[in-house]
């Protein structure tokens, strides 16, 4: 930089009125320029003379305008502790008779209006800026799942690949029939059908962001059990609506039967007819199920369950089979039969994975669940699907 330029300079910073500038800007002249200046006419030398006395000038106001309001704060804070102290003197001068009689055995009270140094700290928001501390559980109170998925009721199998056939025997010709002498022997043949199941991925996902996780510290341990639990309520959803088309409609009316008891043993009856006797299980909506605790063994006699219908240790069962309750059936539906002939097809079981890879650029993280999977009804016949309302 040029001599003249950091005159300019010099003089610019003086004017902006700025201590530790002027400091700075008097040091790096000196330092640059000092040689310089000596060489200068007197002019020069002059001119120098007068901006670095004006920019000391200008220290010395700062300074003076510092140690003014230093002074004040020093004098006021010792006011407060005189008056402080004053006030205490006047205190005890006028307290002196009472503080004199106190005693182990005797104590005494004093006004609080008599010294009063500060006001008193009655509400938090006055005194008190930003949140308050707080002690946090982390543990999420959750939304309940579903008591029990179809999946709790049929076995599973297991596949390779992504379609499973079954073989079904269908109505076939002739019968066994006693043979006439010198004639042929009856004829009997069977008939069979291969049917297809394939499966496919049942999923859900859910994305938030790695600041996400960090601030919400609960959110990696929450989402497993939330996503499983929403896993099995479609689950659920997509069985019942497949089991219930499949199965064989009921012929049943509610008109012919007196209690919704009598509509379910009446059924029972129908499967064991036509030789369908391995039922295990009744599934009923939650309210139907409670419905039929409410049975009265005639009208004004109080409730009581029909011959062959228990309940024990918090199961009802139907002559042996539990009669159980589950969101998943429609309001006055039901199912009932034998659910060995009904199987979960997995070609890929439930899984959970947690990547940060697939949204790199975003810095978010997928929660994944997913299964291949689908639903065999494998004897139609063996299951029936009801409606207590059906007319």
């Amino acid at each position: 930089m040029e001599f003249k330029e950091a005159l300019v300079k010099l003089e610019t910073t003086i004017k902006a009125d700025n201590k530790e500038q002027i400091e700075k800007a008097l040091d790096k002249f000196s330092e640059d320029f000092g040689q310089t200046l000596k060489d200068s006419d007197e002019a020069v030398q002059k001119m120098v003379k007068e901006l670095i006395e004006e920019g000391d000038g200008k220290l010395t106001e700062k300074f003076n305008e510092f140690s003014a309001k230093l002074n004040e704060k020093v004098a006021t804070q010792k006011k407060e502790a005189s008056t402080y102290t004053e006030n205490m003197k006047n205190f005890i001068a006028e307290n002196i008779d009472k503080i004199g009689s106190v005693s182990k055995e005797k104590s005494v009270s004093f006004d609080t209006q008599e010294m009063k140094a500060v006001a008193d700290m009655l509400t938090t928001g006055d005194h008190v800026t930003g949140d308050y501390i707080r002690d946090y559980n982390r543990t999420v109170i959750t939304l309940p799942g579903q008591a029990l998925n179809v999946a709790d009721l049929i076995p599973s199998v297991q596949i390779d690949g992504g379609t499973y056939t079954y073989i079904r025997e269908t109505a076939g010709e002739g019968a066994v029939a006693y043979q006439t002498e010198g004639s042929d022997k009856a004829k009997v043949d069977f008939d069979f059908s291969h049917i297809d199941v394939t499966t496919d991925f049942l999923a859900g996902r859910t994305i938030y962001s790695k600041k996400m996780r960090n601030n919400l510290q609960y959110l990696q341990s929450f989402l497993p059990e939330a996503l499983r639990k929403k896993y099995f309520i479609a689950e659920n959803a997509d069985f019942y609506t497949k089991i219930s088309t499949a199965a064989t409609a009921s012929a049943e009316l509610a008109a012919s039967h007196d209690t919704l008891n009598e509509q379910l043993t009446a059924e029972l009856a129908t499967l064991e007819g036509a030789n369908y006797n391995g039922a295990n299980g009744i599934v009923t909506n939650v309210s139907d199920w409670y419905s039929l605790l409410e049975t009265e063994k005639s009208t004004g006699a109080g409730y009581g369950l029909p011959l062959g219908w228990t309940y024990e240790g918090n199961v009802l069962r139907a002559f042996g089979i539990p009669v159980l309750k589950a969101v998943w059936v429609a309001a006055n539906k039901y199912l009932v039969g034998d659910w060995s002939m009904i199987e979960k097809i997995v070609t890929e079981g439930l899984s959970l994975e947690f990547s940060d890879q697939e949204r790199f650029s975003k810095n978010e993280i997928v929660a994944r669940i997913e299964a291949q999977v689908n639903v065999a009804v494998k004897q139609p016949a063996s299951i029936i699907f009801g409606d207590f309302t059906a007319t």
